[in-house]
């Protein structure tokens, strides 16, 4: 299966930064992406024009949905979760004018958020030959 490889950069950091397990860490991150999520849904319903009430609904409905039918997701380290978060944040971003050129920006940070596996393999470093590292341009070499 192919991950979206912008989750493992971010819990990498996050490890190396506050010295957890990296599998606690993207933990930690998957349960902050299901709850941005929530709060992504509940921007894009009231800029949809509904009432705060309806947005809180959605929101709730989102984290109920993912209680219930995908309970082995909350709380998995699931790399996702991550781009799902950015790609529903560039979508509430893009609602707030959608007849903005804002709304290409965010069409191209959901096909980065996407394929972000795609993207890493143009700078993947390449195996050390002779104690030197170096990094792809192309990432097939």
């Amino acid at each position: 299966m192919r991950y979206p490889t912008l989750s493992f950069y971010v819990v990498n950091a996050l490890s190396a930064a506050t010295g957890i397990d990296v599998l606690y860490g993207g933990r930690l991150l998957s349960l902050a992406a299901t709850v941005a999520i929530a709060f992504a849904v509940w921007a894009c319903v009231r800029r949809l024009g509904a009432s705060r009430l309806a947005a809180t609904l959605g929101a709730l409905w989102w984290l109920a949905s993912m209680a219930r039918w995908y309970a082995g997701y909350v709380g998995m380290d699931d790399p996702h979760l991550v781009a799902l978060a950015v790609m529903t944040w560039a979508l509430a971003y893009a609602l707030r004018d959608p007849n903005s050129k804002r709304v290409e920006g965010a069409i191209v940070v959901m096909v980065l958020a996407g394929s972000t596996n795609t993207i890493s393999l143009l700078f993947r470093r390449r195996p050390c030959a002779g104690g030197r590292c170096k990094t792809t341009g192309a990432g097939f070499a």
